[in-house]
């Protein structure tokens, strides 16, 4: 059985890969806000899950908002930049 130290390193790392996908143009925003809505669920007491949380909620007002895809890409990367960071260095440690 592995033990939660492991298994939160893995949400977040799944969480990181989804912000590079999205950066790179590889997946769209609905598929990376839908992701930090179950991460959060399952780490609602990490030190970095009210980040997750705030960028959920941006990212699904973003979505809301009818706008073309580039403006809605641009407006993402905006919004995760902060996580983006954060997660790099946690993960870096």
């Amino acid at each position: 059985m592995r033990n939660p130290i492991e298994l939160d390193t893995d949400l977040l790392e799944n969480v990181m890969d989804a912000l590079d996908r999205l950066f790179d143009g590889k997946s769209d925003i609905i598929d990376v806000q839908r992701l930090l809505f179950t991460t959060f669920q399952a780490l609602p007491t990490s030190y970095i899950s009210e980040l997750i949380n705030q960028t959920n909620k941006d990212l699904k007002i973003v979505i809301q908002k009818s706008k073309n895809k580039d403006s809605q890409r641009e407006d993402a990367l905006n919004i995760t930049n902060e996580l983006r960071i954060k997660l790099a260095e946690l993960l870096d440690e």
